[in-house]
C-alpha cells in the first residue's frame, strides 16, 4: 500500500542539550511491514519524517495515544531524554503534512504542551548512546525497555522519595516481568535474581552502592518486620529456611543471624529440629563467603518487593502525609539510589536480556 502522506515533524527543546550526539536514526513502527521512519537528533531539536497511508486531522496526531505517529513521537522523546544531560523543556512541536511533494497541512503546538518532565536541573544519571538501539527497536524487548525508560525518567526526575520509588519499581517490574516471561511476579523475580547473580560484571555501579553500606546502614533496614510479614505462619517455615539457604554472602549471614531471632519460635520447632540445624550450619559455613551481587538482589528484589507491597496494598499511611521527615524517608532514599542505578544498568545490558 502506497504511503502517500509524508509527515515532517520538528520537536524543539529549550535546555542545555550539550550531551546530544545521536544524529540520524531509523525505526520501524507497529504494523510498518518493514518500513522505517527517520529520526534526526540535534542538540536542541529532533526532526522526524514519517510516511503513512492515512491522512490525520490536526488534533489526532498528538492527542490519540495509539496512532503510529504519536507513538513514534514518544519514542523520539524517550531517546532524547535518555541521553540528554538535563531534562529540557519542549518549546513547540510543528507538523507539516506533504502530499506529492507539496505541503497540504501545517500544524504547530506550543501552548498546550504537557511537559514529559517538568524543569529539573539536578540530573546525575544519563544513559549511554548504546541504549538508543533498543529504544528504537520495534520488538517486545524494545517495547519493554521503552516502558521501563518512561518510568525511570519520571522517577529520577522527582524529588518526592515515594513517587520516585513507585516509578523506579514500575520500571524494574517491567524489566523483570519481561525477562521472566511468566505471569507470576515471584517467578519473574527469581529469574531476574539469577540473571543479576550470573552477570555481576554488568552491575558494577549497583554493587558499588551496596558494598559501600556500613554494618549499621545495612542492618538499619526493617528486616525483622519483613521476615515477620513474609513468613507469618508456621506453614512457611520451610520457605523461611529456603530463603536463608539462597544467600551466601558473609554480610547477609551476619544480618540473618541477628534478625532471624524474631522467628526463633518457628525455627526452633521440636517436631522439626532440622530447621535449626540447617539454618545454623548454612550461616556458619558462609561467614567468610563473598558474593557482592547478593546484596543487590536482596535489597532491590526481596526487600523492595516487601516495601512495594506495603505501599501498593495500602497497608501503611501515605509516606508524604506527615509533618517531619523520618527514618522511613532515609530508607526510601537508599532504595531509590540503588534502584535508579540498577534499572539503568539493566537497560544498558539489554543485549543480555532474552529475545
Amino acid at each position: 500500500m502506497n504511503r502517500i502522506y509524508h509527515y515532517h515533524i520538528n520537536i524543539r527543546f529549550r535546555g542545555n542539550g550539550s550531551a546530544i550526539r545521536i544524529g540520524r536514526r531509523y525505526s520501524e513502527y507497529p504494523g510498518s511491514q518493514g518500513f522505517r521512519d527517520t529520526f534526526v537528533f540535534f542538540s536542541k531539536s529532533c526532526n522526524m519524517v514519517l510516511s503513512r497511508t492515512r491522512s490525520y486531522a490536526d488534533g489526532e496526531i498528538l492527542s490519540k495515544a495509539n496512532n503510529s505517529i504519536n507513538t513514534q513521537v514518544i519514542k523520539a522523546l524517550l531517546c532524547y531524554y535518555a541521553v540528554s544531560d538535563d531534562f529540557p523543556i519542549v518549546e513547540n512541536i510543528s507538523i507539516v503534512r506533504r502530499k506529492s511533494g507539496q505541503p497540504d497541512y501545517i500544524y504547530t503546538e506550543c501552548d498546550n504542551i504537557l511537559q514529559p518532565i517538568g524543569y529539573y536541573t539536578n540530573r546525575l544519571l544519563v544513559c549511554s548512546l548504546n541504549v538508543l538501539d533498543i529504544l528504537l527497536e520495534e520488538t517486545p524487548k524494545g517495547q519493554a525497555v521503552r516502558i521501563a525508560m518512561s518510568y525511570w525518567l519520571k522517577g529520577i526526575a522527582s524529588d518526592d522519595v515515594y513517587y520516585k520509588f513507585d516509578h523506579l519499581w514500575r520500571a524494574f517490574n517491567r524489566l523483570f516481568m519481561y525477562q521472566g516471561n511468566d505471569p507470576k511476579e515471584n517467578e519473574c523475580m527469581k529469574v531476574m535474581r539469577n540473571f543479576i547473580l550470573s552477570n555481576p560484571e554488568h552491575f558494577t555501579q549497583s554493587i558499588a552502592i551496596t558494598n559501600s553500606y556500613s554494618r549499621d546502614e545495612l542492618h538499619g533496614f526493617r528486616w525483622s518486620r519483613m521476615i515477620l510479614n513474609d513468613y507469618d505462619t508456621r506453614k512457611k517455615t520451610n520457605a523461611l529456611v529456603g530463603f536463608v539457604q539462597r544467600y551466601h554472602d558473609y554480610r547477609i549471614m551476619n544480618l540473618l543471624r541477628e534478625k532471624l531471632v524474631c522467628r526463633n519460635n518457628f525455627i526452633d520447632d521440636p517436631d522439626n529440629p532440622a530447621f535449626r540445624t540447617t539454618v545454623d550450619n548454612h550461616i556458619n559455613s558462609n561467614l567468610h563467603t563473598i558474593v557482592d551481587a547478593e546484596l543487590v538482589t536482596l535489597l532491590a528484589i526481596k526487600y523492595s518487593y516487601f516495601v512495594r507491597n506495603k505501599m501498593f496494598h495500602g497497608e501503611t499511611t501515605d509516606g508524604t502525609f506527615k509533618v517531619k521527615s523520618n527514618n522511613l524517608d532515609n530508607e526510601m532514599k537508599r532504595l531509590n539510589s540503588l534502584l535508579e542505578v540498577l534499572v539503568m544498568e539493566l537497560m544498558e545490558s539489554y543485549q543480555l536480556l532474552r529475545n
